[in-house]
């Protein structure tokens, strides 16, 4: 079994994905998230950060998941429609009023009904709660999220019953 090293490299910043996950108050042994190709999702990023979402794809590539990511609404709805992704990942910090936009869009297209859509927030106000679930979000997570928490929502899998 081949396993993989990440280094998140930014100005200032050298950081391995387990580094990141210890600094994030989790443990990530790479070894135990080798994935069978049958846990193996495919995970659709949307945010206007660009460094925070390489990061999460980097994260989510090293767990063994299939991803793609976008940092604008428009082209999230167009990468959505040919990934076909069974989570969706929404970081509501994305420009005005975009990301519950994009969550709406991306909840009422054809072929992603069955999609999970996360919001990823930087607060856990009831206000962006709410908003979130008018949007099609299933679940409010607040930003950092706990990567084995992340995981295991993963690792469940099944599509959106409502």
């Amino acid at each position: 079994m081949e396993r993989s090293s990440w280094v998140l490299r930014r100005p200032g910043l050298s950081l391995s994905v387990t580094g990141y996950c210890e600094r994030m108050g989790a443990r990530l042994d790479t070894g135990s998230f080798q994935l069978p190709p049958r846990a193996r999702r495919r995970v659709l990023v949307l945010g206007s950060n660009v460094d925070a979402v390489e990061n999460l794809v980097l994260l989510l590539r090293e767990m063994g998941h299939d991803v793609e990511f976008s940092v604008n609404a428009k082209e999230a709805i167009e990468t959505a429609r040919d990934f076909r992704p069974e989570f969706v990942l929404v970081d509501l910090a994305l420009s005005a009023g975009n990301a519950y936009d994009a969550a709406r869009r991306l909840r009422r297209e054809a072929g992603l009904e069955g999609a999970r859509i996360f919001a990823l927030v930087g607060s856990a106000e009831q206000y962006d709660q709410r908003r979130s679930r008018e949007a099609g979000c299933e679940l409010h997570l607040v930003k950092p999220v706990d990567p084995a928490f992340l995981a295991s929502l993963l690792a469940q899998g099944q599509q959106r019953t409502n």
